[in-house]
């Protein structure tokens, strides 16, 4: 047998990352897949609704892998949930969000103290849709993420700026035009952080630009997204196929949904996360 490992790429964050491989927001999560296609495997480990506090539970168990040479962070936009709303379980505060971080840094400089990371910040939001949610608080975070980059020595991709940082990063920052429902990216989000994580990695990591990236010159069809549990307006009546099931439906979800962690509260989370897939 080879000894040969495939080099790996994570994408480790909430739905903000889960939903980077959405082919209809032309996610950036797709786009580096396809980037580094035949040079390394990209893996999407975002989970829709986890804060940073749950993302320190599993990173060690579920995150980490073998030959891991790039790590893409982003929590932030669930931590910044107004304390006190019905999602209040999610709120983490700015200083416990900035130890999570550097802890979640951490582990993955354990791993392998020679890999790279990149931390992305939160966008902004729009509060007009998520009345939970307002961008004011969501910028705390965002400069949190900043102050443990430059304290860690981590490349950071701000999104919150435009233009040429002291980092040497040529960024286009997120408005509320590129988000898809007020939180989540659109394509023309998705394509400026898709770009920008693509000029940072150039610039900073020169050693994990493929040798031959791809660029695709066709787009494929839409498909059914995830967080809609969609199925194609196929009817068997019509004498054709009966619908194809949703890509939620099928596989089961890796790790529990943020949900079951809330209904267990801050007690729970963290012996729910740690004794999943034991049995």
């Amino acid at each position: 047998m080879s000894s040969y490992s495939r080099p790996s790429v994570v994408l480790f964050g909430d739905s903000i990352t889960q939903y980077s491989f959405c082919r209809e927001q032309r996610g950036w999560g797709a786009g580096l897949a396809d980037w580094y296609q035949r040079s390394a495997d990209v893996f999407n480990r975002g989970f829709g609704g986890y804060n940073s506090s749950y993302g320190l539970c599993v990173v060690k168990k579920h995150v980490l892998m073998p030959n891991l040479k790039l790590a893409i962070i982003c929590f932030g936009a669930n931590d910044s949930v107004a304390k006190g709303d019905a999602e209040e379980n999610m709120h983490v505060s700015v200083p416990h969000y900035r130890s999570n971080m550097a802890s979640i840094v951490l582990a993955f400089r354990d791993h392998d103290p020679s890999m790279r990371m990149i931390l992305i910040t939160p966008p902004p939001v729009d509060s007009e849709k998520w009345p939970n949610r307002h961008s004011t608080r969501t910028a705390a975070y965002a400069q949190a993420t900043r102050e443990v980059g430059e304290a860690m020595e981590v490349k950071v991709l701000d999104l919150w700026q435009t233009g040429e940082h002291a980092s040497g990063i040529v960024a286009e920052a997120i408005t509320t035009a590129d988000l898809s429902d007020g939180i989540h990216l659109g394509p023309s989000g998705n394509e400026k952080v898709y770009t920008g994580l693509r000029a940072l990695i150039s610039t900073s990591f020169p050693e994990l630009v493929p040798a031959d990236p791809c660029t695709p010159t066709v787009t494929p069809p839409s498909l059914p997204i995830c967080p809609s549990h969609a199925t194609p307006s196929i009817t068997a009546s019509s004498g054709a196929p009966p619908p194809l099931p949703s890509r939620c439906q099928g596989l089961p979800l890796h790790l529990p949904r943020w949900s079951t962690l809330q209904e267990g509260g801050d007690q729970d989370y963290s012996r729910i996360l740690t004794d999943w897939g034991e049995s």
